[in-house]
């Protein structure tokens, strides 16, 4: 999100953004290019409308009334709650700054989509145990990503009712629910504040592969002790 920022800040300095819709379009196409963890880049004039982006939309976009464009248009760098994006249906949060004339005019805002999908493709590189799943949900246990073999849909509540409580206990982020097929799940959770509505991160284990280490521990230890006490009766 920091970067994110950063980012728009250099953006915003850009000339070509001013220059018409054919030169606007191109900065943002070649921003794009080199920063592909990101959606769509945008710049919007001081009417909230969409005037070029990286990426061709369906249809002229109105985001004048959308509280981080509005906050942009005021002079003060905004950052949206998530939201559906029109391109992929997928949740995004979206960053914007102002964008001024070299005069001092405020003249718009450029914007930057950030998706989370991509954290799919980065936890589908973790090596996890067989068996884990993990979610990326937000304060209304609303699914944002999904890791599983059955994944979960995105956009859409919890299904599970234990599983959303799990995920919504206040002040616990260690749980453990049962779910409707009666199989019983440990829970770690990380709440990701750069990220607003909310949204963490949870590891799920399945309660049996978790307790196998230990029950494997408690066995060593007690054929230990049978061992000891037949030696001792020999």
């Amino acid at each position: 999100m920091h970067q994110g920022q950063a980012l728009l800040v250099g953006l915003a300095q850009n000339p070509r953004l001013q220059q018409g819709d054919a030169a606007c379009n191109a900065a943002l196409r070649a921003v794009h290019a080199a920063e592909t963890a990101y959606l769509n880049f945008g710049f919007v004039d001081t009417r909230g409308r969409m005037a070029c982006n990286a990426l061709p939309l369906p249809q002229v976009v109105d985001m004048s009334q959308t509280a981080h464009v509005i906050q942009a248009l005021q002079g003060q760098p905004g950052v949206s709650a998530l939201r559906t994006s029109v391109l992929t249906g997928y949740p995004i949060v979206s960053l914007a700054h102002p964008v001024y004339a070299p005069d001092g005019r405020l003249v718009g805002a450029v914007l930057a989509n950030l998706t989370i999908k991509q954290l799919e493709a980065v936890i589908g590189q973790l090596g996890l145990q067989p068996g884990t799943t993990v979610t990326v949900t937000n304060a209304q246990a609303e699914v944002l990503a999904s890791y599983a073999q059955e994944p979960l849909a995105v956009g859409r509540p919890v299904p599970d009712p234990a599983m959303a409580t799990a995920l919504t206990a206040p002040g616990r982020a260690r749980n453990a629910y049962t779910d409707r097929d009666g199989k019983t799940w440990l829970v770690a959770r990380r709440a990701l504040p750069d990220l607003p509505g909310g949204v963490q991160v949870a590891m799920h284990h399945p309660m049996d592969m978790v307790m196998a280490p230990v029950q494997k521990q408690r066995q060593q230890q007690w054929l230990a002790l049978l061992a000891g006490a037949g030696m001792g009766l020999a």
